[in-house]
């Protein structure tokens, strides 16, 4: 699979010669309940072992696999692949900001070279009518052909670090079948939810409070912080759909909000001032753009 270069030169044929792994668990329920069920599996390759454990949830559509992996084979690389049940296909993948459509086929020159290629969180197949979104946050290998789609787990080149991707790995990722498009699907908002869970404890206030919400649930936060300047705080959104969004962002009111400057994305002009009403601002944008707004709070906090 590997070229002159293991650890960055690959080679396409592995998309239409690999070897697929031995099972050594047959599929069994491991967990059985209304919320979750899942059931565990393991496959093995020469010396290295993938241990799989499937759940599906009671009140999403989005299946979740866990894989511990115990890799001690050199020169390979390790994909899973999935299937839809359709003849013409279309790719839309996860990019800083934005998300972009590539070829599912290989006629040009161009796409040929293209038989792997990257997405930050997640890459959506599409095809009359259905889509299949794999969603991983710590794998970015994806290969996209026909109407199959393949992420890559494991690679353990030999040049330069002869023990690269070698050893006990915890990958996982996630499964999510649907109908229409990643827009239509709301998978923006789904990757969310999926990869940020919430998390409960316990404590003792009095109502509900949030730092900024932003309504609709259109736009996606993508940077919550200090200014380069430190003079505020920057909050970046972005529109990953097809439509214009109108939103209102609301700040909790003991930020006591001063000014809200709209700044290029290096924070370093201003592009006009946004009129703030009682701490919110309401702000317009258009498809897969991207909105840099720096906060500045009164002097008295």
């Amino acid at each position: 699979m590997y070229g002159k270069w293991d650890a960055w030169d690959i080679k396409d044929y592995f998309t239409h010669q690999g070897i697929e792994f031995d099972l050594v668990k047959s599929p069994a329920i491991s967990v059985k309940g209304n919320l979750v069920s899942c059931l565990d599996t393991a496959k093995q390759f020469r010396s290295s072992v993938v241990e799989q454990r499937i759940c599906l949830s009671g009140d999403s559509p989005v299946i979740t696999v866990k894989n511990r992996i115990r890799w001690l084979d050199k020169g390979v690389s390790t994909k899973d692949w999935f299937t839809i049940n359709a003849s013409k296909t279309k790719a839309f993948y996860d990019i800083p900001y934005g998300v972009i459509e590539r070829s599912t086929t290989r006629e040009s020159t161009w796409d040929k070279a293209k038989f792997e290629v990257p997405a930050v969180r997640w890459v959506t197949i599409l095809g009359e009518g259905k889509g299949l979104t794999i969603i991983a946050s710590s794998r970015h290998g994806y290969s996209a052909i026909g109407n199959r789609i393949g992420l890559s787990l494991i690679r353990s080149p030999i040049y330069p670090n002869p023990r690269s991707d070698l050893g006990e790995f915890e990958v996982e990722y996630y499964i999510y079948p649907h109908l229409e498009d990643h827009q239509e699907a709301e998978v923006p908002k789904v990757i969310h939810q999926v990869l940020h869970k919430v998390k409960a404890f316990s404590a003792k206030i009095d109502g509900e409070a949030s730092l900024m919400v932003i309504e609709p649930q259109k736009l996606v936060l993508g940077s919550l912080k200090v200014s380069e300047d430190l003079d505020g705080y920057i909050v970046r959104v972005y529109n990953p759909y097809k439509d214009k969004v109108k939103a209102v962002i609301r700040f909790n009111h003991l930020l006591n909000i001063s000014r809200v400057l709209e700044v290029n994305v290096i924070e370093i002009e201003a592009q006009g001032e946004i009129p703030v009403n009682d701490n919110a601002v309401e702000i317009k944008l258009e498809p897969q753009k991207i909105k840099t707004l720096k906060i500045v709070l009164n002097e008295k906090q």
